[in-house]
């Protein structure tokens, strides 16, 4: 039984479906709740402005590519891991590493059967449009910011995020089978 106003639930940013519905607890206090506060409210993005911001912090410009970034060795296990999960390296080369890594782990798990569309944090954000009191989001932090802040960190440390996710990623189908 939650004996508190508040609850604190970690954000889980892709699942399946068998994820819904949460346990009682979690359901009940969010039914009971005022507000939703989120790490990034996704669902009221500007679109234009993450257009703009894509352009700006996520690719390289001109000829510069991922490959001048990275080591030899990270280049042959990200073309490794693409092989293994039949996803086209080329449509990484433009990207900076933290931003490769992302979708490189999106373009992964959903190919394990997961779905960003099925995470805790757009779960909630669905659920709190519907709601009949509808519950005001509130962001910790902007998806501008967010990709600022990574984007800004220096090649190697990108780099190393990289490699972590996609050491991952190796882990990820017998890790969600036991989330289930």
């Amino acid at each position: 039984d939650v004996c508190s106003s508040d609850l604190l639930l970690g954000s889980i940013h892709v699942g399946s479906r068998d994820f819904n519905p949460l346990p009682r607890e979690v359901e009940d206090a969010f039914e009971s709740s005022t507000a939703l506060v989120v790490e990034a409210d996704v669902k009221h993005l500007d679109k234009q402005k993450m257009q703009a911001l894509i352009q700006e912090e996520v690719l390289y410009p001109g000829q510069d590519q991922l490959w001048n970034h990275v080591s030899k060795e990270t280049r042959q296990n990200l073309e490794q891991f693409c092989s293994t999960y039949e996803i086209p390296v080329e449509t990484l080369a433009k990207m900076k590493p933290w931003m490769a890594s992302v979708m490189a782990v999106a373009m992964s798990m959903k190919k394990v059967g997961t779905n960003p569309g099925t995470g805790i944090d757009q779960y909630f954000l669905d659920r709190s449009e519907q709601a009949k009191d509808k519950k005001r989001a509130v962001e910790i932090e902007s998806a501008d910011s967010l990709f600022k802040l990574i984007s800004g960190l220096a090649d190697d440390i990108q780099e190393n995020l990289l490699a972590d996710m996609m050491e991952a990623a190796a882990r990820w189908p017998e890790r969600i089978n036991r989330m289930e």
